[in-house]
């Protein structure tokens, strides 16, 4: 009886700490259209395609070490945070006739902002808006760079060709597909020495 009861209590023992070490499952939503999500889905993850995640971000946009994670796991699962909601639901209301309405994340380094500004760039693709995505601009003068043509005419500002160079091709990437879908056109004007155009003439 003696070894039955000390068998039984290595048995509960286990379980316990079986239960103790349970990895928790991670809540998920169904919903992989950021246009979807609403107040029922904060705190879930949801799963960006690859092809939507090279589309975005192969240029920049996501923290370097959540990039190393989704390489690790083999997904793209963002958070869907409520700071991000708030933007979404915002810009789903917004007037485009009005004003530009502006935007702030803010917040203690690591509680997710570039994650949420990355819900919220996967929502303006989705929706078809032209993005317009800086991922990092420290980066424009934080080495030593050699390709910075200063102003000869405004004192302080200065060109940075190569960096632009780079961020026109991020910017051709990410909106590739919907500038083909708008079938834009350019027209090439000439001018000459005393020439000027007033942009309501292009109209």
């Amino acid at each position: 009886m003696r070894a039955y009861r000390r068998l039984c209590g290595y048995a509960t023992a286990a379980v316990k700490q079986e239960t103790q070490y349970q990895i928790p499952t991670a809540a998920r939503t169904e919903k992989k259209n950021p246009v979807d999500h609403d107040s029922q889905d904060v705190s879930k993850f949801y799963t960006i395609d690859p092809k939507t995640v090279s589309n975005i971000f192969q240029t920049g946009g996501l923290p370097k070490p959540f990039t190393e994670q989704t390489n690790m796991f083999a997904e793209t699962a963002l958070m869907i945070r409520q700071p991000a909601l708030e933007v979404i639901n915002s810009l789903k209301s917004t007037d485009f006739q009005k004003p530009a309405v502006r935007y702030l994340l803010y917040g203690q380094t690591g509680s997710g902002k570039s994650l949420s500004l990355a819900h919220i760039l996967h929502y303006a693709y989705s929706s078809k808006f032209i993005l317009y995505h800086i991922p990092y601009v420290p980066i424009w003068l934080k080495y030593d760079r050699k390709e910075v043509n200063w102003s000869s005419s405004k004192n302080g500002m200065a060109d940075i060709p190569l960096i632009a160079a780079q961020w026109l091709k991020h910017f051709v990437h990410q909106n590739g597909a919907l500038l083909n879908e708008l079938n834009l056109t350019t027209v090439k004007i000439m001018f000459g020495v005393n020439e000027k155009l007033h942009p309501k003439e292009l109209h």
